[in-house]
């Protein structure tokens, strides 16, 4: 269905229900029309909510490993007491630290890099990658000159284009598509082959979902999404982003919109609001989730 289409069927539907069925004036349908430019993707939206756009996004999670053992250890450092932690190869590293302190990262007397840390108030992510060099054995220091607490130290046998460092935390964040709208299922498959439900995950606001740092595969973000965006000026061939259920529902709902609040229109917006609750309710019983299950299937030998 177009935008074009829409509007006319909207207006039949005011047409037909008037007493007579009488046609609208020639001011009439102009007003109506340029009020449904401006309410026409709120109709949209709301079918969106009611017959669900489904959608996929992909990530493989595949970690660099930590050249350090104790993979998300923390450690009280205080003055006097130097924090140290030696990696054959490091190339780049990763730490979150919250107190006042100095880090510092050297291989063979050298320093390849240093910063002064005051941030007592929470923790502060510092990373980067290493200056190249001959010597093998690099040096993490943390000297405090008030209590510090160090987390999830890493060192990485490798560089990481731009400096940015793979964060070493507890979960990878993984940011959801601009239309997501939903989470609906996750489907987990760690060799390419068998396929399961994955469930072990946590939710952040702003669309993002969180994977525990130490699972390996491939994720399939199975979603709602919400509409393509449609701006009050859009051509009039602009082809609606609906489920095809809604097609017919959607005029109705657009010309319930356009006669609600206002006295004159009232009696008119309450019976076509009484016709699409009819129908939707008709069209819903037929709605099905979009879960996905994964189930073994055997043949027999």
């Amino acid at each position: 269905m177009t935008k074009q289409e829409a509007k006319r069927a909207a207006l039949r539907w005011l047409d037909e229900a008037t007493i007579n069925g009488a046609e609208l004036s020639s001011e009439q349908t102009a007003d109506y029309t340029d009020r449904m430019n401006h309410l026409l993707y709120g109709v949209v939206d709301f079918f969106a909510g009611q017959f669900r756009l489904p959608a996929r996004h992909t990530a493989v999670q595949s970690p660099v490993q930590n050249l350090l053992p104790g993979v998300f250890s923390a450690h009280k450092i205080l003055p006097g007491t130097p924090f140290l932690r030696t990696a054959y190869g490091a190339q780049s590293f990763y730490a979150e630290l919250e107190g006042v302190c100095t880090l510092t990262i050297t291989c063979g007397g050298n320093i390849l890099f240093e910063q002064n840390i005051e941030n007592p108030g929470g923790f502060k992510a510092v990373f980067a990658n290493l200056p190249a060099t001959h010597c093998a054995q690099v040096e993490f220091s943390v000297n405090a000159q008030y209590p510090t607490t160090l987390r999830w130290l890493a060192l990485y046998p490798c560089q990481f284009f731009g400096g940015k460092v793979q964060p070493h935390t507890p979960y990878i964040s993984y940011q959801m598509p601009d239309d997501f709208r939903e989470l609906d299922s996750i489907v987990h498959t760690a060799n390419g082959m068998a396929y399961q439900n994955y469930a072990h995950y946590r939710r952040e606001s702003g669309g993002r979902i969180l994977i525990p740092y130490d699972e390996v595969g491939q994720f399939e973000f199975i979603y709602w999404r919400s509409p393509a965006p449609l701006a009050p000026g859009a051509k009039e061939d602009t082809v609606l982003d609906i489920d095809p259920r809604a097609a017919s529902l959607l005029p109705l709902k657009l010309a319930v919109d356009l006669t609600a609040g206002t006295e004159e229109t009232a009696a008119i917006s309450q019976y076509l609001n009484g016709q699409l609750a009819s129908l939707l309710m008709a069209a819903l019983a037929g709605e099905r989730t979009l879960h996905t299950e994964i189930q073994p299937v055997f043949s027999a030998g």
